[in-house]
């Protein structure tokens, strides 16, 4: 059995403490893990209970960082599993033993979403509904299109459908306002191979383009 020797405030840091057992530097820890796992110096500690801590400070350490990164904007799953996984490589070394890293990055991830979610500081089902209004409002393209977008953001297909069919979308409308922006007319016959074209290319079907054309 090991014994806490000193507690010490790190210099850079007056809310992460210096751990040392046995007279060696063990690891940092946080302000709250100190109090959750109540460490004192004199109290004696496994390597059990010392592995446990360094699991238990690293995943309130890289929480609190994801966590300020979800806050300063919407973010999907996909951009919190990313962000995280790409703090662990950054961190390795520093935050964690490197030989730990494959082993943290397959699960730790996954734990910080899940307590983001639980939090309600990510909800994809919301993002994808302000996403698609955001799309509306200011870039206004074809709920194929759009749908495309949400899912290259990580939301699953059957929620990118569900949320672009949810939300009243006149494609039609959306053509006129993209033609006049484009070509400064709302105009379109058939015989306008480029607009029509150009519309195919964001994402409307001839069904669609053909209920506009001004021939018909």
């Amino acid at each position: 059995m090991a014994k806490i020797t000193a507690i010490t405030v790190q210099k850079k840091d007056n809310d992460r403490f210096n751990l040392f057992v046995d007279g060696e530097f063990l690891f940092g820890v946080g302000v709250s893990t100190v109090a959750k796992n109540n460490l004192y110096i004199n109290k004696d500690i496994s390597e059990d209970e010392i592995e446990k801590i360094r699991i238990e400070d690293l995943v309130d350490r890289v929480y609190l960082r994801v966590s300020d990164y979800a806050i300063n904007s919407h973010k999907t799953s996909k951009d919190i599993i990313n962000y995280c996984r790409e703090l662990l490589y950054k961190k390795a070394d520093d935050w964690f033993p490197k030989d730990l890293f494959n082993e943290l990055k397959e699960s730790l991830p996954e734990q910080i979403l899940q307590k983001l979610i639980d939090n309600g500081i990510v909800n994809d089902k919301i993002y994808a509904e302000m996403f698609v209004e955001d799309r509306l409002k200011y870039r206004p393209r074809s709920k194929r299109m759009i749908i495309s977008e949400l899912i290259k953001k990580g939301i699953n297909v059957e929620q990118a459908k569900e949320t672009v069919e949810n939300i009243e979308i006149d494609e039609r409308k959306i053509i006129r306002e993209i033609l006049m922006k484009k070509y400064h007319t709302d105009k379109i016959t058939r015989q306008d191979n480029k607009k029509i074209s150009f519309l195919a290319g964001k994402g409307f079907d001839w069904d669609t383009i053909s209920d506009v054309l001004d021939d018909e």
